[in-house]
């Protein structure tokens, strides 16, 4: 039989295929005009019409059914599954609170729920949904198979690497044993940002900085140098590597800074090197992900020597904002103390806004965020927002800050980056 043939043959029973079914729903539709609370008739009805992909009519018998009976787990399933398939995600949301409470919570419609969830970027509640999937013993073997790729998808992009690979394990195992090739649920891609910086305090004095941001799945790298411009001479630069390594049980960032200073004009500026080590383990209650740390530091300046620094405080994180909190101390003569607060939240899906706060003096301080302060960055308290612009691959920010020196001061900065 040549090819010709096959696509005729196929045409042919298509055709027939539909004309059968087209008989079929025209025999249902008669027979529900004299019994239109046979619910067992509508779901059939419906199942023709996904069949031809005829889904609006398929949804009309979905409502029709919920109408005579609200509870009718079939018609939820059915419902949110053609809105899925559409990927009418709003709509799968926007029906979720009643289909859940109509449904105890069923595993199939928290699944859906979960997938539309995850199209919509709310990665913490779909996180929630889906381990919901997997403890419940209603859950079909497939439910709780797919719910537990969409949670590694998940952990994935958040940055849990070490659990998002717990499961990864899993599904390659899973492959192996049934001959399969084995594959990864997601293929490591390697993932770059880069960012460019410029920042004015006063007419005599510039800040530049430019910072490479690279992933290699469960480690983040990042290397940054800052220089400061005072009255058009190069006052100094600061060399920053943070390593974060987040495919360990127990994820671990280390920080090293470098600090040197141009000794012609600017011999009174600080120089030497700063170390800060952070420990921290990612929970996820509900719809949140809490990520207390603990960090120790060490930094030798040219006037001082084994300065050790502590920090405590917790990383919180929902679909709806990012909030850090951490207070710090230095074991200098007087043991400074060190409180910082941040919070941004993506208002908007091409706009970010971040506040920060510091109080107390935060000189040789090292930032669990990444940052070193020295000389000319400290401050006694400071106030800053941030303004984050995205543009597909670009962002653009605009930035303000207040901080207490020997008196109030205000900065602006600007910067540019890429993902490439």
């Amino acid at each position: 039989m040549n090819k010709v043939s096959i696509l005729l043959l196929f045409l042919l029973s298509f055709v027939f295929l539909f004309s059968y079914n087209e008989e079929i729903i025209d025999s249902k539709l008669e027979y529900l005009e004299s019994f239109p609370d046979d619910i067992e008739e509508r779901l059939e009805l419906a199942q023709l019409y996904n069949q031809e992909y005829m889904f609006l009519e398929s949804t009309l018998q979905y409502i029709n059914i919920l109408l005579i009976e609200p509870e009718n787990l079939q018609a939820w399933i059915g419902l949110l599954f053609v809105l899925s398939y559409q990927q009418n995600d709003d709509g799968v949301l926007g029906l979720s609170k009643d289909a859940l409470k109509a449904t105890n919570n069923d595993p199939t419609i928290l699944s859906i729920v979960g997938f539309s969830l995850s199209a919509k970027q709310k990665r913490y509640r779909a996180i929630n949904l889906f381990k919901k999937v997997m403890q419940d013993d209603r859950a079909h073997a497939e439910d709780v198979g797919l719910a537990k790729i969409k949670l590694a998808e998940q952990y994935y992009v958040i940055g849990d690497f070490y659990r998002y690979e717990k499961i990864n394990k899993e599904y390659r195992k899973a492959q192996i044993a049934k001959n399969e090739t084995a594959q990864n649920i997601i293929n490591h891609q390697v993932r770059l940002f880069t960012e460019l910086l410029i920042g004015t305090e006063k007419k005599d004095h510039l800040v530049e900085a430019f910072r490479q941001y690279i992933n290699f799945g469960g480690i983040d790298l990042n290397f940054a140098v800052k220089r400061n411009i005072i009255d058009n001479q190069l006052a100094n630069h600061i060399y920053t590597v943070d390593i974060n390594n987040r495919a360990l049980p127990v994820s671990i960032s280390s920080q090293f800074h470098l600090i040197k200073r141009e000794e012609t004009n600017f011999a009174q500026l600080d120089k030497g090197h700063a170390e800060l080590f952070t420990f921290s383990k990612a929970f996820y209650p509900q719809s949140t992900s809490i990520e207390p740390f603990v960090s120790l530091g060490f930094c030798e300046y040219k006037a001082n020597k084994d300065i050790l620094q502590y920090n405590i405080g917790v990383h919180l994180v929902t679909d709806y904002f990012n909030f850090i909190a951490d207070i710090g101390q230095l074991n200098t003569e007087e043991d400074r103390t060190y409180t910082n607060f941040s919070i941004y939240s993506n208002l908007l899906p091409f706009y970010t806004l971040q506040v920060a706060n510091g109080f107390g003096n935060n000189h040789q301080f090292s930032s669990v965020q990444g940052e070193h302060f020295d000389s000319l960055s400290a401050s006694h308290q400071f106030h800053q927002i941030d303004n984050i612009f995205h543009f597909g691959a670009y962002s653009f920010s605009v930035s303000y800050a207040r901080s207490l020196r020997d008196k109030w001061q205000n900065t602006w900065y600007f910067s540019t980056g890429i993902i490439h």
